[in-house]
């Protein structure tokens, strides 16, 4: 199921924020909002060895970015680094309850 960016309103697919999302980033830094720690994760996401340290450092990108977008901080299409509530978070926070895109408590990202 979708849930839209709080900002942008580009919608994304639950499922992959929290599975595939590393590969949304670049390496190259251009998305705003992202901090020193996660940019270093999104560079071993792209070259640790393939096994345990890509894995590990993908899949802790992939839940950081999951979280910010469910959180109404932006999404890696319009960066990370709005200091204001989206204008589409009303949006966000019915697909959220209401409409229940993700199974996790939506509480955690209110």
């Amino acid at each position: 199921m979708d849930v839209t960016c709080a900002h942008c309103a580009e919608p994304w697919d639950v499922y992959d924020l929290g599975h595939d999302s590393w590969a949304y980033l670049r390496v190259d830094g251009s998305i705003n909002g992202v901090p020193s720690s996660i940019e270093a994760l999104i560079s071993a996401a792209y070259t640790a060895p393939q096994s345990g340290p890509r894995v590990a450092a993908q899949r802790a990108v992939a839940t950081w970015v999951h979280r910010r977008v469910l959180c109404g901080a932006g999404c890696p299409c319009c960066g990370f680094d709005h200091h204001q509530m989206g204008p589409f978070r009303l949006r966000q926070l019915h697909e959220l309850v209401i409409d229940a895109v993700t199974d996790e408590d939506p509480a955690l990202f209110i």
